[in-house]
């Protein structure tokens, strides 16, 4: 979850699936991904992402 934290004005995380970033950050599993998530954050995944890697164009 560090590596997300770490990672997330990363460019190039902004083509990549909540997947991805998951197996980019050691998660070998979408199932063990969500679930760290969602118990460290309280969030779904999507939401926490969102959090994490604002969508630019959302302000426009």
């Amino acid at each position: 979850m560090n590596y997300i934290g770490d990672n997330k004005d990363n460019p190039e995380w902004e083509k990549m699936t909540i997947e991805g970033i998951g197996w980019a950050a050691g998660f070998n599993s979408r199932i063990t991904l969500f679930k760290a998530i969602k118990k460290q954050t309280g969030l779904s995944p999507s939401s926490f992402l969102k959090r994490a890697i604002p969508d630019e164009n959302e302000n426009l």
